[in-house]
């Protein structure tokens, strides 16, 4: 109940500012037009009126249009702009339809220049409604969390994108060629996408791990998955007795991806690893070696190194979590 108070909070609010737009061009008008009557002895009141219900008519004609029709014509979506009718409402914040229209117009015209006109324009539409809701969700989280992108970080991550991609004045021709956006607009996306990573990087539990392999063919019968289980498990007595754990992987370890660095890994998060590694991974301690475990791949122990995150489960599933408690009311369906 409360979050849906929130909600209807939020349309209230969307519809206060958008009368207050409304009255600011009336008032506007008015006044221009007031000046005029006094010079031309007009009768202001009814001059008044008439200009209060051509703008308050057109604004309610633009508005049926929209939300009843899905209205994407260009004048419509010029005074979607200037009005900022709401595609979305939710507890997390408000998608407007001019933030549709800027996103579905930047994509297909890169599906234009790229020759992809066989995508689904109902799919593509619910796609632009998700990823919109998505980046809500995520600076709601962020706000919450004092999490910030500054401004120096957004121009490290341009120049690191303008160095490998032949300059600013390459980056700005092929953003205005492929998807008919400026360098400006080009920044808000990058520094959306560094709070994405931010929220990821701080709250998500990684793990840090280093491991000794020893392969099972796919085929092996019970006596030869059973003698690697014992031959891993000598190489995991060697390191309890004082034998190096780096030395161990790098004498006995099959894993030809870490074996060189003595068994190290590079942090991961849920949902990176096969099931059974990823459990024993994330329940052991930091500094204790595991008992040997199985998976599709063979015979493992590990070593923790590090923990850290508060957040045990996959991004996604956070995201996905973090959608399913707000309260979501999609308005605008085009």
């Amino acid at each position: 109940m409360d979050k849906l108070m929130v909600v209807l909070g939020k349309i209230i609010l969307v519809v206060t500012s958008t009368v207050k737009i409304i009255v600011g061009k009336v008032s506007a008008a008015i006044l221009a037009i007031a000046r005029l009557a006094v010079r031309n002895k007009m009768k202001l009141r009814w001059i008044a009126v008439a200009i209060i219900l051509i703008f308050a008519t057109a604004e309610i004609v633009f508005g049926i249009s929209i939300y009843t029709a899905g209205a994407n014509d260009p004048v419509t979506k010029y005074v979607a702009k200037i009005v900022p009718f709401p595609a979305v409402v939710s507890t997390s914040g408000i998608v407007t339809i001019a933030e549709f229209n800027h996103t579905k117009d930047y994509i297909t015209h890169f599906y234009s220049e790229t020759d992809q006109a066989d995508y689904e324009e109902s799919a593509l539409n619910e796609q632009i409604v998700d990823q919109l809701i998505e980046a809500r969700v995520i600076k709601n989280e962020a706000n919450k969390r004092k999490i910030v992108v500054s401004k120096e970080e957004v121009d490290l991550a341009m120049n690191q994108i303008a160095e490998t991609n032949g300059g600013e004045g390459e980056i700005s021709k092929a953003l205005e060629e492929l998807y008919g956006l400026s360098v400006g607009e080009f920044r808000k996306l990058v520094s959306n996408q560094l709070l994405r990573d931010k929220i990821n990087k701080e709250l998500i539990s990684r793990v840090s791990v280093r491991h000794i392999l020893v392969r099972v063919v796919e085929d092996a019968t019970d006596a030869q998955v059973e003698e690697t289980k014992q031959k891993i498990t000598g190489y995991r007595n060697e390191i309890i007795n004082g034998l190096d754990f780096s030395e161990a992987a790098k004498k006995y370890s099959e894993d030809v991806g870490s074996n060189e660095d003595g068994g190290k890994l590079e942090a991961f998060s849920r949902s990176e690893m096969v099931a059974e590694f990823e459990d024993v991974a994330f329940s052991a301690k930091t500094g204790e070696i595991s008992e040997p475990f199985k998976t599709s791949f063979g015979w493992h122990f590990m070593e923790v190194l590090e923990k850290r995150g508060e957040i045990d489960m996959s991004f996604e599933d956070f995201l996905a979590q973090l959608r399913a408690r707000a309260v979501t009311v999609q308005l605008y369906r085009p």
